[in-house]
């Protein structure tokens, strides 16, 4: 047991429902000499303030006394919440945290340091690090506490092969790898790590694991067997399953090994409608092979996706979802970045309500409140390479000063997040639908609701039999000589309902025919019918490009079919949609008007 214990969280000291003692005490009760706790809740501000004059009190002191220390601490914190200019320092001033705080302890001193003894502390052996996630310093990591405790055990559990972290990108799948590996290392430091990031393929993970494992058994001077074995696996004239068996059978069965490949959608493929699959199949084979029968080996996954494997193997995986952030885990990641940790309360709400819970996204906003630097030089580059395609011209230290505002930044955010997170991997399942690529980027052009004319022409197959132009022009001239010929004026109180049945029986030819709608020299495609296409509005269909959602799917979709454009459609466009009534003025009074003119020449 320690000798002391500080419980940063809520109600650390705070007696049990049935009498019991608290948490805190009962760390005492088993042999800590002072716990730090806390009677009631207490605010996540006020904790870190606390816990940092603390421990620098402690560091400073030649004589470290913790209760000391702790009575400074408060005292200083609270002075300068009270005298601090933030308004969001002196609301939490107001609340007396100070009291909350508690120490139990036996006597009135405890220190927690020798001075007398005066050897150094050994450096702490640096973390694991897995490919593609650049070095992180201590700390850096925030939130998830339940999956850090529970799946490092979970996955080196005898019943669990391994373990595929999935949800969207920017979600911090790649982070809480790096934790996990670093947290099973801690409970077994003699489990060899093999880590990929990408694309893989058979030979480059077998080829990756060999040289990793021998370079570790020979540094360790153990198993000089399994060395000699991975020289047989090593051999690309056998085939991948006489190679896997060596492996399993002289190497896997014992020495631990953990293997960590990340972002592996990059290795997937659509499967139908059931998901994803691995879209090599000898890559497919052997991961199916070796989480079916894994010795002492574990696999953990990063993946946006969740995937099948051949025989239904994947039942040996562990799926597990990563959803966002919760807010108080949100506001401690933005309070551990440099450029949102300067805001207010009022932004950073702003930032939770528009960004979520979505760790790249607080990333990306941090860093183009920076001018374009991130905390870590790997975020700095992913940043760079999403404004890359946007900056249109625009040199990228003028793009990202005009960006610099919170609302400005708050915006693009959005925008890079939905491109890099979402964009690709709605596209990619799209193409899978022929002629869905085209459909979407030639509807996008549109801020109106448009008839199937206007989709035809995007995403129809041409075919010069189902042009259809209704005679509308003639219709109109006929219905203006009807109603002229007995006497009725087409003016604005001119009502359809009043005209006599007789006359509504002449008119319902070419009535009808004035309605009907023209049709383009285009099919739809099989299997769609003459589903009506609606956008946001309401007034009557007409051909305007929307240029800002044209623009956002133009670079993603040039890597697939392009639509047509310029279709003369407009002057197809159907007349459905506008009362009869008022068609009829309009075309009647048009033509009624020109033939009383014509006879007073």
């Amino acid at each position: 047991m320690p000798p002391v214990i500080t419980l940063s969280a809520c109600y650390t000291d705070a007696a049990a429902a049935d009498d019991a003692a608290s948490f805190a005490a009962a760390m005492g009760a088993h042999g800590a000499s002072a716990v730090i706790g806390t009677e009631t809740s207490v605010t996540d501000t006020y904790a870190t303030r606390l816990f940092a004059h603390l421990y620098g009190r402690l560091a400073r002191s030649r004589d470290p006394d913790v209760i000391a220390a702790l009575a400074d601490a408060r005292r200083e914190v609270q002075h300068e919440l009270e005298t601090s200019p933030d308004k969001r320092d002196n609301v939490l001033a107001g609340l007396g945290e100070w009291a909350v705080v508690t120490v139990l302890a036996a006597s009135s001193a405890v220190t927690v340091l020798d001075p007398g003894i005066t050897d150094k502390v050994p450096r702490p052996p640096e973390p694991p690090q897995i490919a593609g996630l650049a070095a992180r310093g201590p700390w850096y990591f925030v939130g998830r506490r339940a999956e850090q405790r529970a799946w490092p055990k979970d996955l080196t559990s005898p019943g669990v092969a391994g373990i595929v972290v999935h949800g969207i990108g920017g979600a911090g799948k790649t982070t809480l790898a790096a934790e996990l590996t670093a947290r099973i290392h801690d409970r077994e430091p003699g489990r060899i790590l093999i880590s990929m990031r990408g694309p893989l393929t058979l030979e480059s993970l077998l080829g990756l694991l060999i040289s990793t494992v021998r370079r570790e058994l020979v540094v360790r001077g153990q198993n000089a067997g399994a060395v000699k074995a991975l020289d047989a696996v090593a051999r690309e004239d056998m085939g991948w399953t006489d190679r896997w068996a060596v492996l399993r059978g002289h190497v896997l069965g014992q020495v631990p090994v953990l293997v960590v490949l990340d972002n592996f959608e990059d290795n997937l493929g659509p499967d139908g409608d059931s998901g994803f699959e691995v879209g090599d199949e000898l890559l497919a084979g052997l991961l199916a092979s070796w989480v079916t029968d894994p010795g002492t080996s574990k696999l953990l996954f990063t993946s946006r996706h969740p995937f099948t494997l051949p025989g239904g193997a994947e039942q040996y995986l562990s799926f597990r979802q990563l959803g966002a952030l919760s807010r108080a885990e949100t506001m401690k990641l933005a309070w551990s970045l440099p450029a949102l940790d300067k805001l207010d309360e009022k932004q950073l709400e702003e930032v939770w309500r528009l960004a979520g819970g979505h760790p790249r996204s607080l990333e990306y906003l941090d860093a183009l409140l920076s001018g374009g630097t991130a905390r870590y030089p790997d975020v700095t580059a992913r940043l760079n390479h999403a404004i890359g395609h946007r900056l249109d011209g625009t040199g990228r230290d003028q793009w990202l000063a005009a960006r610099t505002s919170l609302d400005a930044a708050l915006a693009e955010t959005i925008a890079l997040a939905a491109d890099d997170v979402l964009l690709d991997d709605l596209l990619a399942r799209l193409a899978q639908v022929p002629g869905a690529v085209d459909l979407l980027l030639g509807v996008s052009v549109y801020r109106e609701p448009v008839d199937i004319n206007a989709v035809l022409f995007q995403a129809g197959q041409p075919d010069s039999a189902a042009e259809n132009k209704p005679a509308q022009e003639a219709s109109a001239r006929r219905i203006a000589e009807i109603l002229e010929d007995v006497g009725i004026t087409v003016d604005e109180s001119f009502d359809l309902e009043s005209v006599p049945e007789q006359v509504m029986a002449q008119l319902g030819p070419y009535l009808a025919e004035l309605s009907r709608p023209p049709v383009p020299p285009f099919r739809p495609p099989p299997g769609t019918g003459g589903t009506r296409v609606r956008l946001p509005g309401g007034q009557p269909p007409h051909h305007q490009r929307h240029r800002p959602s044209a623009a956002v799917l133009r670079t993603p979709m040039d890597r697939h079919r392009t639509c047509r454009a310029g279709h003369p459609h407009r002057q197809l466009r159907s007349p459905a949609g506008s009362p009869a009534g008022s068609r009829l003025l309009a075309v009647a009074s048009r033509q009624g008007t020109a033939r009383r003119g014509r006879r007073r020449l």
